[in-house]
């Protein structure tokens, strides 16, 4: 998106830690609540990072819902210690 026409005029970014299916319908929501404001021009930036995929499945339903939904993007890396931001390299990410 580097052509000053296609970038959207909101970016709201999601963290989704351990939400699992919950993101869904919090999407759903959000998307309607936009749709309700006359907002079309946005992004949703959703941050599942994650200490061990076995126990959260947050990141593949992330990355499903943006597989079908242009307007995601997802960031979900292994977290590095116990803060979402504790590293630095995930701030670049967002």
């Amino acid at each position: 998106m580097t052509d000053q026409h296609n970038k959207p005029e909101l970016s709201i970014v999601i963290l989704c830690y351990k939400a699992v299916k919950l993101i869904i319908q919090f999407i759903e929501q959000i998307e309607m609540e936009l749709k309700i404001g006359h907002i079309n021009n946005y992004e949703l930036v959703l941050v599942a990072n994650y200490h061990d995929k076995r126990f959260d499945s947050t990141p593949e339903i992330v990355n499903g819902l943006a597989d079908i939904n242009p307007r995601i993007t997802t960031v979900a890396l292994e977290k590095k210690g116990m803060l979402g931001w504790d590293d630095g390299n995930n701030r670049c990410a967002c």
